[in-house]
C-alpha cells in the first residue's frame, strides 16, 4: 500500500511501513546519522536523525531511522528550530565522549557544533586514551553486523555507564569470530581496523581478536581467514574445492582454462 508523507514541504510517496530516514533520503533530503546502515535493522542509538512529525495539533520529535510511515498525510520537518536545537545537544554529547575523533568532529561541524558544553565522561576502569573511550561512539553497528549479517555474535556491548564498551565476552579472543572484517567495514569512526601480518594472522586490535589466514595452495601467500572460509564451505559445500587457492590464482587458472578451451575450439 502506498501512502504520501510530506517531508520539508515535499510530497513523497512511499510504501506503508517505510522508515522515515529512508523516505527522506529517497526524496534527496539528507538527515545526519551515525548508527544507520541500510543492510541492518534500525537501532536509533546515535539520536542524530531526529525529525519533527506533525498532523493537525499533534507534534512530536522522534528518530527517523526507526519510525515507520504508517499514516497518510503526515508532515515531517527535518530542520525545524526544535529539531536543530535537539540535534545539536545530541551532537554535543557525542563530542564530549569522543572529542578527538575526526568523523565526530566533521559531523559536528556540519551540524554547527564547534565545542561541547558537557564534560567528558570519566570511566572507572578504561584508560582515558583507550580507543574504547576515545573513538567509539557506541553506535552498535559492529555488534549488529556481526549478529544480523554474519550470524557469529562474537562481540556485544558490555559493562554500563561510563565504562560501557564493545568487546568480546570476558575481553578475550572469541572463537566465534571468523575474521570477516564486517565490523570494521561498518564502523563510522574507523576505530575498528583489520591488520593482516606476513605471518598469516589477521588482527582486529580494538576487539582483541586474532584469526589465522589460509595459505594459498598455489602461490603460497596468505589470503583469507580460515574461519570465514570454513563458514562458506559449510553453507555451500560445492564450492569447497575452490577455497584452497587465492582469488588471483583462481583468476589465472580460469584464464588458462578459457585459453585451452578456445585453442581446442579452433
Amino acid at each position: 500500500m502506498t501512502i504520501t508523507v510530506i517531508i520539508d514541504g515535499k510530497e513523497q510517496k512511499v510504501e506503508k511501513g517505510t522508515h522515515l530516514l529512508e523516505a527522506a533520503r529517497a526524496a534527496g533530503i539528507d538527515i545526519p546519522a551515525f548508527c544507520h546502515h541500510e543492510a541492518l535493522e534500525p537501532y536509533g542509538s546515535c539520536r542524530l536523525c531526529l525529525v519533527e512529525i506533525s498532523k493537525g495539533d499533534w507534534t512530536k520529535i522522534t528518530t527517523s531511522c526507526n519510525y515507520p510511515c504508517l499514516r497518510d498525510g503526515e508532515v515531517v520537518s527535518t530542520s525545524s528550530p526544535r529539531v536543530l536545537r535537539a540535534r545539536k545537544v545530541v551532537m554535543e554529547l557525542l563530542l564530549a565522549r569522543c572529542p578527538d575523533s575526526q568523523p565526530v568532529k566533521e559531523m559536528a561541524r556540519k551540524i554547527g557544533v564547534t565545542e561541547s558544553r558537557f564534560p567528558s565522561i570519566i570511566p572507572s576502569h578504561i584508560a582515558s586514551d583507550e580507543d574504547a573511550l576515545a573513538n567509539c561512539i557506541l553506535c552498535g553497528l559492529c555488534v549488529r553486523a556481526c549478529d544480523e549479517a554474519i550470524g557469529a555474535s562474537a562481540i556485544s556491548f558490555t559493562d554500563r555507564g561510563p565504562n560501557r564498551r564493545v568487546a568480546a565476552p570476558f575481553y578475550v579472543d572469541s572463537k566465534a569470530c571468523t575474521g570477516c572484517g564486517a565490523c570494521a567495514a561498518v564502523c563510522p569512526t574507523g576505530v575498528i581496523t583489520v591488520q593482516d601480518s606476513a605471518e598469516g594472522i589477521r588482527r582486529l586490535p580494538f576487539l582483541n581478536m586474532e584469526v589465522p589466514l589460509r595459505l594459498c595452495g598455489s602461490c603460497g601467500k596468505h589470503f583469507a581467514p580460515e574461519g570465514q572460509l570454513g563458514g562458506v564451505k559449510a553453507k555451500a559445500p560445492q564450492v569447497g574445492q575452490h577455497l584452497d587457492i587465492c582469488t588471483d590464482c583462481r583468476r589465472k587458472e580460469s584464464g588458462l582454462q578459457s585459453a585451452r578451451f578456445q585453442a581446442v575450439a579452433r
